[in-house]
């Protein structure tokens, strides 16, 4: 049995001999000629390097890594005993700024230093008993492919990614499947599962913001290099109000040891409506190490510290626009190159949430750090998805256009590149993408115009009103117009033009929120309009949800197709009228009409309530009122219970759109009744029993297609039995001014 100590001897022979080292006369030393004549060498991390048979002439020796900057090791120590069969990962222990081997080194084994940090580290070992140590100085290049990553989704549903979208290293490796939390909502229970590939699935019961930090892996030997962090941000499917999300972003300094970097541009609302960061409240929280930074002009502005290397940290807290501000904090990575670094390229992941059936537009290369930046280019591409079609141009703009039917997250990487040279420095990130569903309401409400003088009754014994200007029995034709006539100047065949987007009528059906959405402007199928029976569309109405704390406050508008049974559906003509782009909310609900006055709710109705039907034409549904008065009271006269038994509509005679309805000077509903017949384009007469003036238009009280001046049947008539039979006018009086549409202004 040979003895250990043989062992070693014969390692010294086969060194000394065999291996036939090249001997340095005049010092003794070995020395390799290329190491002689270049001192300083780079590596890249996660690249590493071997040693082996450190000293020809010694049976082991030490290892010395010697680091100017105590706060992390540029290298971490990796060997192989010899005759071990695994590799052994040793910790240094620091002395004086020193990283020193804790175990003898045998001139056999595999020595593997492994970069971990980017810096400058000097590595040093004897070359031989009569030297002193050998020395190499390192400059350790970082590879900038680790970062952060974030998600959005819903509390309570399962959400899936991949952390791999955009790291990027140059050696074999994959995600530790022992993710830690580091931070998340007090009391809740989550459950993040990682693959070695990076793909992650993750559910939790309460929304906020979780942190996770994931391990980096290398494949050969098990080690763990770097950490990437998961901020996943969740919010309550059934409460989209915005949260305000800061995300992490990355930057490079290179040489010239400052850099600007707009890192607000990826901080926005995750939920509705839409926030942007406000860049006057960005401030630092903890502030970089290794070098100074600030706020100016809404961008951060970092300068290096002198002789700093390797990677710095500084988190910032940021607040929202809007009346009411949210707040969030994030974090900024600063990797610190060599001076000799020529080029980088950081691409962040960027975040934008929208409303369905809008499209969701922006820049990915707004927050992205490209050095230089001049010439920085996107790989462009364009994808037909499930759901919805994704372009991306090479300057970075991009748009995404969701199919009709999804809501929810969605993910898209990218890839952008720099040119120093002939040399291209790339990276890659995710545009992270979520689309908010539209809730529904399902109403009802009549019109007294449609209603007065139609007998007509729904197979369940329901009121009809007449849709006479959908077909008019008498001409044939259909005066209902195609497009929303609160929006866009409705113009007949003959010229006549009945815009109601000018003056007052403008203001008191303005677009809001849903109501400004491309595509909910439009009667969406000839076919509507030939649909007969209860379902039969008498005219269009104009639907405003109301601040719940505020109800003179508009947050969302619809116009929508109000049938003769009394449904208010969307412009399909039987959908329940959806509202899109409108955070799930309590809200007032307000039916309004052309010539009617409107109707609104007596309090905000909750989110989960909305589901039900409001059912304006019930005189059981409380309605707003303003109730006693210095002039009157105008208790229970939201609407006109007295043109059907059992049921309650909308006041007819409001003909100037203004909210009040008036029959003598001035400002009186029936002045536009007079102009409507005198001016029609066939009465050339101008006579005031003109009894051929057919069209959509104001004065048409009893809704018949037809506006008729003079008796018999006639419009002004109307108008003046509802200014005498109004409750309040007790003097009967025709110049009666206080009948006014019972909602906030």
């Amino acid at each position: 049995m040979i003895s250990k100590y043989v062992k070693l001897l014969l390692l010294v022979f086969i060194g000394f001999f065999c291996l036939k080292p090249k001997i340095n006369a005049q010092y003794g030393c070995i020395k390799n000629s290329l190491e002689q004549s270049y001192p300083n060498f780079t590596a890249r991390l996660g690249i590493d390097l071997y040693y082996q048979n450190l000293s020809s002439l010694a049976i082991f020796t030490n290892l010395r890594i010697t680091h100017p900057s105590p706060e992390r090791p540029v290298f971490q120590l990796i060997h192989k005993p010899y005759g071990a069969s695994v590799f052994d990962t040793v910790v240094p222990q620091l002395l004086n700024g020193a990283w020193i081997s804790e175990r003898l080194i045998l001139i056999t084994d595999v020595v593997v230093i492994r970069p971990v940090n980017p810096g400058q580290a000097t590595i040093s070992y004897p070359i031989s008993p009569y030297c002193s140590p050998y020395s190499k100085v390192y400059t350790v290049i970082s590879d900038e492919g680790v970062k952060s990553d974030v998600n959005f989704g819903y509390a309570h549903h399962n959400l899936e990614g991949s952390l791999r979208t955009n790291d990027s290293l140059s050696f074999p490796w994959h995600y530790n499947s022992q993710p830690a939390l580091i931070d998340g909502p007090p009391g809740a229970q989550a459950m993040l599962a990682v693959q070695g590939n990076g793909q992650y699935q993750f559910n939790a019961n309460a929304k906020g913001k979780y942190v996770y930090d994931i391990g980096i892996v290398g494949t050969t030997d098990s080690v763990q290099l770097y950490t990437n962090r998961l901020f996943i941000t969740l919010i309550d499917s059934l409460d989209t109000h915005a949260r305000f999300v800061a995300n992490a972003d990355h930057i490079v300094v290179d040489s010239s040891g400052s850099a600007a970097l707009p890192c607000l541009l990826n901080d926005r609302s995750f939920g509705l409506p839409v926030l942007v960061a406000d860049a006057n409240t960005a401030t630092l929280v903890q502030p970089p190490k290794k070098g100074s930074a600030a706020f100016v002009s809404g961008q951060l502005h970092y300068l290096r510290y002198a002789n700093a290397f390797g990677t710095d940290t500084l988190y910032y807290a940021v607040c929202s626009t809007g009346n009411i501000q949210l707040c969030d904090t994030a974090m900024v990575v600063i990797a610190l190159s060599p001076p000799f670094a020529n080029g980088s390229c950081v691409a962040n992941d960027d975040f934008l949430s929208g409303a369905i059936l809008t499209s969701l537009q922006g820049n990915v290369l707004a927050n992205d750090a490209c050095q230089p930046f001049a010439g920085a280019t996107v790989n462009a591409y364009t994808i037909n998805h499930p759901s919805g079609t994704f372009t991306l141009t090479a300057n970075g703009d991009y748009t995404f256009i969701p199919s009709s039917s999804f809501s929810g997250p969605v993910h898209f990487t990218y890839q952008v590149c720099t040119t120093v040279g002939t040399e291209q420095f790339c990276d890659s990130a995710t545009l992270y993408l979520f689309v908010f569903p539209s809730f529904t309401l399902k109403l009802r409400a009549y019109l007294e115009g449609a209603l007065i003088n139609s007998t007509a009754v729904s197979a369940q014994g329901l009121p009809l009103m007449r849709d006479e200007l959908r077909f008019n029995p008498l001409t044939q034709l259909s005066y209902m117009p195609k497009k929303d006539p609160y929006r866009y100047p409705v113009i007949a065949a003959n010229g006549l033009v009945y815009d109601l987007s000018i003056g007052t009528a403008a203001l008191r059906f303005a677009e809001k929120g849903a109501g400004l959405i491309f595509g909910f402007d439009s009667i969406t199928s000839p076919s509507v309009l030939l649909t007969t029976g209860d379902n039969a569309i008498v005219d269009w109405v104009f639907v405003e949800m109301r601040d719940k704390d505020d109800a003179k406050k508009v947050i969302s508008t619809r116009s929508a197709l109000l049938q003769r049974d009394g449904d208010i559906v969307d412009l399909d003509g039987v959908s329940a009228l959806a509202f899109p782009n409108t955070p799930y909310d309590a809200y007032y609900v307000a039916v309004k009409h052309r010539n009617h006055l409107g109707v609104m709710t007596a309090s905000a109705i909750s989110f989960q309530n909305l589901s039900a039907v409001i059912d304006f034409t019930l005189p059981g549904t409380p309605t707003f009122d303003f109730g006693i008065t210095p002039n009157y009271n105008y208790t229970g006269l939201a609407q006109n219970k007295f043109i059907v038994p059992g049921y309650t509509c909308l006041y007819a005679g409001d003909f100037d759109a203004n909210g009040v309805i008036k029959f003598s000077n001035p400002g009186d509903d029936a002045n536009i009744l007079t102009t409507d017949v005198l001016t029609y384009p066939t009465n050339t007469l101008f006579v005031s029993n003109y009894n051929a003036a057919f069209g959509y238009l104001a004065g048409d009280y009893n809704m018949d297609g037809k506006a008729k001046l003079d008796n018999p049947n006639d419009d002004q008539s109307l108008l003046l039995s509802q200014i005498f039979l109004y409750p309040i006018n007790v003097g009967i009086v025709h110049n009666f001014g206080g009948m006014v549409e019972q909602l906030p202004r």
